[in-house]
């Protein structure tokens, strides 16, 4: 597991994608997740990153 605050996530995405394409599965989750919040926010961030729509 990974355990990283919304804020430094998309500073550091290009760094972290070596590190999360090794896995097939990644998961996003926030204790607070709505819709618009930090965990589909992130998600959206590395789905973009990937080039996935």
């Amino acid at each position: 597991a990974i355990n990283l605050p919304v804020h430094s996530f998309y500073p550091t995405l290009q760094s972290l994608m070596t590190i999360l394409t090794r896995y097939s599965l990644v998961v996003f989750h926030c204790n607070n997740c709505k819709p618009a919040g930090r965990g589909p926010c992130t998600a959206a961030w590395y789905q973009g990153e990937l080039g996935v729509n």
